[in-house]
């Protein structure tokens, strides 16, 4: 069941009241939750997200959400081919198509409760910001390639 955007820290599940926390004490903007229980906040201007699972409070997913919309289903196509294309260069970064948008994202394990850490969340958000402007970059060249 998704957690009210509304609801309190008292009734948050513990990993989501810590990521809360810290992201608040570190300046990450004004994080809140989305109607899916997600974490949204701020960094170096972009909108990132904490993808966070009930089931498995271990596993969270920081992504870099809809960062390029295709246009049309020919752009979509072009934009899965230089997502297969950019993702070897990422080891722990992968982009995901969705509908008629692309995302980056980072799967990792939170094991410890001092998991989230301020130099590990600039290099996981920077990692996200290279990723998506290495597709944009790749995108752009396969578009003009294929307009000659």
């Amino acid at each position: 069941m998704p957690l009210s955007p509304d609801a309190t820290p008292g009734e948050l599940p513990v990993f989501r009241q810590n990521a809360l926390a810290f992201l608040t004490t570190h300046g990450y903007g004004s994080p809140a939750l989305s109607d899916t229980g997600h974490i949204i906040f701020l960094a170096d201007g972009l909108t990132f997200c904490l993808l966070l699972d009930e089931d498995d409070p271990e596993y969270v997913r920081i992504c870099l959400p809809n960062f390029y919309q295709c246009d049309a289903h020919q752009d979509a196509s072009l934009a899965a081919s230089v997502a297969s294309k950019c993702q070897p260069r990422f080891k722990l970064g992968e982009y995901v198509l969705a509908e008629s948008w692309v995302s980056a994202q980072v799967p990792l394990l939170m094991d410890t409760p001092d998991f989230l850490t301020q130099d590990r969340m600039f290099r996981l958000t920077q990692l996200l910001r290279t990723m998506a402007q290495d597709f944009v970059e790749t995108l752009r060249a396969a578009q003009a390639v294929a307009r000659t």
